[in-house]
């Protein structure tokens, strides 16, 4: 067979797999996941069962590959940010601004994205949120061998911190049909006051 003709074909592949996962994530987003089904899926993306399960062994697939993906696209993000200058500060408030966005223009799949998460119903997604406080952690240490960060403060924890604060956001945001606060701001307000203590003095006055 023709190198072209692979070439196309494994374009082929890749354009079905893609569309199979943007049709999964729509519907999930607009039924919930337990309501969709893989028949639903196949129908919307009009391709037959059989394929479906071609490429995605079970409909908690398609989340595993969305975790997967934005996990691949944080760590970019944080090698960018660890090897470029500026406060370390601002480049946690960088590395929550561009976890955020990918939440905040839907809502719906959000909610399922993290709600399924946070159960730890897909095996594959259970290390997501390792591999996220991991590289945050990555950007405290940074910031503790510089002087900005205060060292006293295990980054380790430091990090399941900023997490915390930023999932408890999360949730309560997309817990409402109407988000009730401005995703973006109400974060960045929030992982703010975990920086004030990163940055303050140690057994300063609340």
């Amino acid at each position: 067979m023709a190198p072209q003709e692979i070439s196309r074909r494994e374009r082929k592949k890749d354009a079905t797999r893609e569309r199979i996962a943007h049709v999964a994530l729509e519907l999930f987003a607009e039924r919930g996941f337990d309501a969709t089904t893989v028949g639903d899926i196949a129908e919307r993306a009009d391709v037959a069962k059989g394929t479906f399960f071609n490429y995605y062994p079970r409909k908690e697939a398609v989340l595993d590959a969305l975790a997967e993906r934005t996990a691949t696209e944080m760590e970019g993000v944080t090698r960018r940010l660890l090897a470029g200058r500026g406060k370390s500060r601002r480049k946690v408030a960088t590395f929550v601004h561009e976890i955020s966005r990918r939440h905040s223009h839907n809502p719906g799949l959000a909610r399922v994205f993290l709600t399924r998460l946070l159960t730890g119903h897909h095996d594959p997604a259970d290390g997501f949120p390792t591999r996220i406080r991991g590289l945050m952690r990555g950007l405290i240490e940074q910031g503790q061998s510089t002087g900005e960060f205060r060292r006293d403060v295990d980054p380790g924890r430091a990090s399941a911190v900023i997490q915390s604060a930023a999932l408890g956001t999360l949730l309560v945001w997309f817990s409402r049909e109407t988000p009730p606060f401005d995703l973006e701001r109400e974060l960045q307000e929030r992982i703010g006051l975990v920086l004030d203590g990163l940055t303050g003095r140690r057994g300063g006055t609340p």
